[in-house]
């Protein structure tokens, strides 16, 4: 390509055609066409910027906040100006990441403060430990200690995936230190209470074109990685500012 590139462009300082730079002009004033237009619809939510993902259509992101479930965990102001809905599984480093080193100041300074309203959504796709943590985490949803037992389980993370940190033994020990009711956080476990629901987030995430962690969507917006504290900042303040 690079050598029939140079051809055509000898050729044309030989042998300047007219008619050849105004059709690659006007290609190139299509091109460009293009590209402000699909811009367009990315912002708007018309398409998503990858709007197929694993041969299917990916819905707009403006509408997934919408459709998340009422009962996920939340933390700050339901009429908060500013909604940050979290993907994580629990085995993903840069998630531990995320939650060591910066979602304890966005709680401080956005969540507690009224401004944001935080969404965690479970994208489980490590493996067996990945979705029977984020199982686990739900039963202590039921019993109102979602958070505390989140924390357990970032605390406890393995540095190798489904290694045996989040064996059954070890995340009913969670619970037990999360002070749950152990008689009821069991038989929620033990029944696989959450399987469906976990398996389920997962299409869900996939959906809007979301199949890797840590990823936020903050009021459309879609953030990937586990980025510093002073990233979050310019975004939730300028949608704050809107």
């Amino acid at each position: 390509m690079s050598y029939d590139l140079h051809s055509l462009y000898k050729k044309f300082r030989i042998h300047p055609d007219p008619d050849m730079f105004t059709a690659l002009f006007v290609v190139s004033l299509v091109a460009l066409a293009l590209g402000v237009y699909n811009n367009y619809q990315i912002r708007n939510g018309i398409v998503s910027p990858n709007n197929i993902v694993n041969g299917q259509k990916v819905l707009p992101i403006k509408n997934l906040v919408k459709n998340i479930k009422p009962d996920s965990p939340k933390l700050g102001d339901p009429k908060a100006k500013v909604t940050m809905v979290a993907f994580e599984d629990f085995q993903c480093p840069f998630c531990r990441k995320f939650h060591d080193e910066t979602f304890d100041r966005i709680k401080k300074e956005y969540i507690d403060t009224g401004k944001v309203l935080y969404i965690h959504q479970d994208l489980a796709f490590l493996g067996l430990e990945s979705n029977t943590s984020a199982e686990a985490a739900n039963c202590a949803k039921d019993q109102g200690r979602f958070w505390e037992y989140r924390n357990l389980l970032y605390e406890n993370q393995s540095v190798a995936h489904n290694a045996g940190n989040f064996k059954s033994e070890n995340l009913k020990e969670f619970a037990r230190k999360s002070g749950l009711d152990m008689v009821q956080f069991n038989q929620c476990f033990d029944s696989q209470k959450y399987k469906n629901l976990v398996s389920e987030a997962r299409t869900f995430a996939n959906s809007y074109g979301i199949s890797s962690t840590p990823t936020f969507v903050i009021n459309g917006v879609m953030v990937k990685g586990a980025k510093s504290f002073d990233s979050f900042e310019i975004i939730i303040n300028s949608e704050l500012n809107k």
